[in-house]
């Protein structure tokens, strides 16, 4: 009779199974963890970038202290974000910001505009 090779044995392929089904659900949770994270990262750098650009407004309005950009930069530099342009035409300011936190570039914009006298 021909003896059986170890490798056209069935035992022991539960353990591979268990180990591919664990990797699976790792490997998905690891995904998914890492893709909230940059949406919560760019919504984050939003909100972020519309302080920045709503204290360089109030800066160039005369209701705080200093230069615009520089104020719209310390807003940055307190959430670990940088300042890519910072621009002023009239009494319209516009910010633009990079950040990159888990290996992705994100980057937001946002525009200051006084409010009309009513």
């Amino acid at each position: 009779m021909f003896a059986k090779s170890w490798l056209l044995k069935d035992s022991g392929s539960g353990s591979v199974v268990v180990l591919l089904v664990t990797a699976l659900i790792l490997s998905v949770g690891f995904t998914t963890i890492w893709v909230s994270r940059n949406i919560f990262g760019q919504l984050s750098l939003q909100t972020q970038t519309e302080s920045a650009a709503l204290a360089a407004q109030l800066t160039l309005q005369g209701a705080l202290a200093g230069f615009p950009c520089e104020n719209a930069k310390q807003v940055f530099t307190l959430n670990m974000v940088f300042l890519d342009k910072c621009l002023i035409v009239g009494d319209k300011v516009q910010v633009r910001a990079r950040w990159k936190p888990f290996g992705v570039d994100l980057q937001a914009w946002a525009a200051a505009i006084p409010r009309p006298p009513s």
